[in-house]
């Protein structure tokens, strides 16, 4: 009996830690979304993905990249990088491209107009893509991650100039699992 209850009494104190933990976690205001409309697909057939990301905030506003591309294409000033894991941890074989930046004399209230996108509370800005490539059957955890690259080459005094601040943090988005099929 004195057992049971010693371990009832561990349980309980570690479920009021996690309750604390998760207080004392900080969440961020813009989070990074990732969704497929269904979960199997056929091997031979594109695998839609959608891409965002949201403003969960009550009052603050964010710019963050207007220019998304695709989710395997590494851009000069911001992405959304997409990861595909099989079952065994490997990365699952995808195409990526790159593109090298054309440095202009822009301003940077230039370059937020052409850039960037104000986030608004509660607004979602994102991309959809299609994975192409044949994946072979198995299951697979889908991941994104969010890059800023451009507004990081500023100067601090620049970006604290800013009367709407660029989101500069690397955001990671939940992850996914999709089965492939024959």
């Amino acid at each position: 009996m004195l057992s049971v209850k010693f371990l009832l009494g561990i349980t309980a104190a570690q479920k009021h830690q996690e309750t604390e933990d998760k207080r004392n976690v900080v969440q961020s205001p813009i989070r990074l979304i990732l969704q497929t409309p269904r979960k199997n697909w056929r091997a031979n057939e594109p695998i839609e993905v959608l891409a965002y990301l949201e403003n969960v905030s009550q009052n603050k506003f964010f710019y963050v990249g207007r220019e998304l591309g695709s989710l395997f294409s590494i851009d000069p000033y911001h992405y959304i990088e997409l990861s595909i894991k099989d079952a065994r941890n490997r990365d699952a074989p995808i195409g990526r491209t790159a593109s090298a930046q054309v440095f202009t004399k822009e301003s940077i209230t230039e370059r937020l107009a052409r850039a960037y996108i104000i986030l608004d509370p509660g607004n979602i800005y994102g991309l959809k893509d299609s994975i192409d490539t044949t994946l072979s059957p198995g299951r697979y955890r889908l991941t994104a991650v969010y890059r800023e690259v451009e507004a990081l080459r500023w100067s601090e005094e620049e970006r604290k100039a800013l009367k709407i601040p660029v989101w500069t943090e690397r955001l990671v988005s939940n992850t996914i699992t999709i089965t492939v099929i024959r």
